[in-house]
């Protein structure tokens, strides 16, 4: 298969995994949300039910990291040889690492993928790209802010804010999947 093929396929791949990890993100905000008015009291449960919602919010939680290890798994490559097609102006490999170091994964791949925007004749200050990044990164935060809280009560308000903007996130990294796909808009 030669380099084109497999990039397109990999961007179908990525498009495809981002579309269900929107899909089962907006899936689990309901258990969720029913699960935490239950717990302030303003939803009255069995005990059955409420054990039920648990089971069903932490096995759909577990499913959407697994779904996001695959689709991180299908996406940074993509992006990777995306990246290394659009004339870029760092080694291709800052595509990969991009996402993995520390402090730098916050602006770098945003950096990158605006270099990709531009090499496709599009503005390097799009709304689409902006969006993708800027629910991303909350998405992290408000992910990390569960994780901080543990088992406590409040750490399933940031689950619900971080599948909340993860929805609009993944889908706009679907769309930007697809759009790289496209041939480019302007000097073809």
């Amino acid at each position: 298969m030669d380099a084109v093929k497999a990039r397109r396929l990999l961007g179908i791949v990525s498009a495809l995994l981002l579309a269900v990890h929107a899909a089962w993100a907006a899936r689990l905000c309901g258990p969720i949300v029913r699960l935490i008015r239950a717990l302030d009291g303003s939803l009255e449960l069995a005990s059955v039910e409420a054990e039920r919602l648990v089971a069903q919010a932490d096995e759909g939680l577990q499913l959407l990291s697994w779904l996001t290890l695959a689709t991180a798994a299908a996406f940074v490559p993509f992006f990777t040889q995306v990246y290394a097609a659009s004339s870029p102006q760092r080694p291709p490999s800052w595509a990969v690492w991009s996402w993995f170091v520390p402090i730098a994964n916050f602006f770098l791949p945003y950096r990158l993928a605006q270099e990709v925007e531009v090499h496709h004749g599009r503005s390097a200050q799009g709304w689409m790209l902006f969006g993708w990044w800027t629910l991303w990164l909350v998405s992290r935060f408000t992910q990390l802010g569960a994780w901080v809280q543990g088992n406590e009560p409040g750490a399933l308000h940031y689950d619900v804010a971080s599948l909340v903007t993860s929805v609009p996130s993944a889908a706009l990294a679907a769309a930007l999947c697809l759009r790289w796909l496209s041939p480019k808009k302007r000097g073809e």
